[in-house]
């Protein structure tokens, strides 16, 4: 027979269906944050030896719980099959729909435990609110107008003209405005609008679509007068150069220039640049680009030798060094383990800079080096075999965390 477990940590702890013999498999939980259980099953709780207890949920006998990590959504035809009434537990986002009758909500829903974001249209959220429940989080209610969006609704002039005039619209997420629209358009095809998340638009919009919201107050990204949005990260070589979509750009991923890129090319092409994530460059154009974009407020690289640029996992071999010509700037945001054979007298020759905005691991010779070099300093650096000195040994018998259990 296996030695009874010690767990550190549980989110959700489920006694719904523990038995004495599923309970005899721990010997104690330190923590948790809410456990759930029924009238028959409520005294074994104690022969857990919890240490502190959070909350407690009681689920009536008989109900059948759902249990979703992530986004559950709640729909018309969510109780229709059900045969006994419905307890649900999520950890991450429950979305009620819509046009869920009542009623059903009344005799199928026997209670919900939600760890993360609970939305609601508002006519069903009393509905909701009269079962046990408990939400560790945000709950918000929307109101339930006439269309409804979740996810990321994209606002452009097919859509609007799809639309009736003064039309009712209810986003539980985020809009997107990524082309200037007519205002006069915006006025007339939207009647109250409601957002959960957030707002990106042109600054020429901004202002009629705000004049639209109803019950909400979103968070808005505002693309400069005359600025072109770029979603994607952007590489400025001689090739993008020639059919750039504008001549001033709003960047929401990495920027990198090239280093065959001269000042003399971006006069004509780039009149303006905003980088939201991150701007890398040649040390050579760093006066070009400071008329260009507001170096105060971005988060840059100027690089003066050779750019080795870490956006996934890779591992730094003595070959790759053995190869490079002079010196480079190291910029990871990804993960980077280097080998242990890279000599730090290496690294200290031939990292001119490092910009850790990611994970990188090495050994505790290798991360003192990189520490006297670095420049942004965001990521995390860790030296394996000093850092698995100081963990204590794997037992067997003791789990340190687990999200979701049960018994």
């Amino acid at each position: 027979m296996d030695t009874p477990k010690t767990i550190g940590n549980v989110n959700f702890l489920d006694l719904t269906r523990a038995t004495e013999a599923s309970v005899a498999t721990i010997k104690q939980i330190n923590n948790i944050n809410m456990v759930i259980y029924t009238p028959e099953t409520y005294p074994l709780l104690a022969r857990l030896n919890p240490g502190n207890v959070n909350g407690t949920l009681l689920v009536p006998t008989g109900a059948s719980v759902v249990t979703q990590t992530g986004k559950m959504l709640v729909n018309a035809e969510f109780f229709k099959s059900a045969e006994r009434p419905i307890y649900i537990l999520v950890t991450g986002k429950l979305l009620v729909e819509p046009g869920v009758p009542a009623d059903e909500v009344e005799k199928n829903l026997a209670g919900f435990a939600v760890t993360g974001h609970f939305l609601c249209p508002d006519d069903l959220m009393g509905a909701f609110n009269s079962k046990p429940n408990a939400v560790v989080g945000t709950m918000q209610a929307y109101p339930s107008l006439e269309h409804f969006f979740t996810g990321c609704l994209a606002l452009d002039t097919d859509f609007l003209n799809n639309l009736a005039d003064g039309a009712e619209i209810s986003v539980v997420g985020g809009l997107e405005a990524a082309k200037v629209l007519p205002n006069d358009l915006i006025e007339r095809k939207l009647g109250k609008l409601f957002v959960s998340g957030g707002v990106t638009c042109h600054a020429e919009n901004a202002q009629a679509i705000r004049s639209r919201l109803f019950r909400s107050q979103p968070e808005f990204r505002v693309i400069p007068a005359g600025y072109e949005w770029v979603k994607k990260p952007l590489v400025l070589d001689a090739d993008t150069l020639d059919i750039l979509p504008g001549r001033k750009l709003y960047c929401k991923e990495l920027v990198q220039v090239g280093p065959g890129v001269s000042a003399a090319d971006l006069d004509g092409r780039v009149d303006g640049l905003i980088a939201e994530d991150l701007l890398i460059a040649p040390a050579a154009l760093k006066p070009a680009l400071a008329s260009r974009c507001n170096l105060f407020e971005t988060r840059a690289v100027f690089h003066p030798d050779e750019l080795w640029l870490v956006q996934d996992d890779q591992m730094l071999d003595p070959a790759r060094f053995e190869r490079l010509q002079g010196t480079a700037t190291l910029v990871v945001t990804g993960e980077l383990a280097i080998d242990p054979g890279v000599a730090p007298s290496v690294l200290a020759a031939k990292l001119s800079k490092v910009h850790n905005l990611g994970a990188i691991s090495c050994t505790p010779e290798q991360r003192a080096v990189l520490e006297e070099r670095l420049g942004l300093r965001e990521g995390h650096i860790a030296a394996g075999k000093e850092e698995a000195e100081e963990e204590e040994q794997p037992r067997p018998d003791f789990i340190p965390n687990v999200n979701h259990l049960a018994l």
